[in-house]
């Protein structure tokens, strides 16, 4: 990254691919904001279409060095989303979630960062 510390947030950068129960990865929109000098993670948002299926939730989570893991993901989906920063100002994510419905979701997904 251009920086290690400050204020960061990062959104998809329309780079993915996964699948799941109900089929391929149509469309995956992830942002979250990253204070650098705590670690944490914050505003979460993660959405993804497949097949007939749409997966919508919230998440928060920390950092550690050059990696992050993402937690507290609500709305009856539970699961793995972690990542690793790229480059001057990229976040590679990949993640296994299922919901309560017995569906299954996984996939990896590229974010663009830009200073806060």
């Amino acid at each position: 990254m251009r920086s290690t510390s400050g204020r960061w947030s990062f959104a998809s950068n329309g780079q993915f691919s996964g699948s799941g129960t109900a089929g391929s990865l149509t469309a995956l929109s992830i942002g979250f904001d990253v204070n650098l000098n705590s670690g944490n993670i914050s505003n979460g948002s993660f959405n993804a279409s497949v097949g007939s299926e749409n997966w919508s939730t919230s998440f928060t989570g920390s950092v550690s060095g050059s990696s992050a893991t993402m937690g507290g993901v609500s709305n009856g989906i539970s699961g793995t989303m972690v990542g690793g920063f790229t480059g001057s100002d990229g976040f590679v994510t990949g993640f296994a979630l299922t919901n309560g419905a017995g569906s299954a979701l996984g996939g990896l997904g590229a974010l663009q960062g830009t200073p806060r």
